[in-house]
């Protein structure tokens, strides 16, 4: 990312910028979504996604949930490939919330289109499974939180490993085996 002058308070701003920060000027409107032109904005980068929105119009049921959105199963997954040859990056989370927005208003989102982690967040018939509060993103975080390990006394995440070290009762006896130890109350345990 480089930096550019505004024209109008000569400040510096980065060249992605839609307008100054510091006075408002516009500078560049290449990023703004264009519904009539199929131009996407996704995470702040703009695509063309008409053969994707033309192909959709011709395929997809409006009213069914992530499982069925299309007439048959290779129509979804041509869909799902078009749109992951199109924006590179995207994650399969992304693309199925994408084309359920896709499926159910039949044009691009008039505004940046930032996941949110919910594949099924714009089907009108939500799968059997479906919460109020489902979220991929954060059953994975959750997931992964439950990997970090914690000390059995305090409960503490500031937890250092090593070895257990020369002793005055036992000498070198056991002193290159691994033990893990509490930063913030000291306990010892073998991993």
């Amino acid at each position: 990312m480089s930096l550019i002058k505004c024209p109008e308070c000569f400040k510096e701003i980065s060249e992605y910028a839609i307008s100054c920060p510091h006075c408002g000027y516009p500078i560049n409107n290449s990023n703004l979504p264009d519904i009539n032109k199929n131009i996407c904005v996704f995470k702040s980068k703009s695509y063309d996604l008409t053969p994707l929105v033309e192909y959709i119009k011709k395929t997809a049921n409006e009213d069914k949930n992530v499982f069925d959105r299309f007439k048959n199963k290779e129509d979804g997954y041509k869909a799902y490939f078009m749109l992951q040859n199109t924006i590179p990056g995207i994650d399969g989370i992304e693309i199925n919330e994408l084309l359920g927005y896709l499926v159910r208003y039949r044009h691009v989102p008039d505004f940046d289109f930032i996941p949110s982690g919910n594949p099924f967040k714009y089907d009108l018939v939500k799968p059997p499974h479906y919460g109020a509060n489902y979220n991929v993103y954060e059953a994975i975080k959750t997931e992964q939180k439950k990997l970090i390990p914690k000390c059995p006394k305090c409960g503490s995440t500031s937890i250092t490993t090593g070895s257990r070290g020369y002793s005055l009762f036992t000498g070198f006896l056991g002193s290159g085996k691994t033990v893990n130890r509490c930063g913030n109350c000291g306990y010892k345990w073998t991993p």
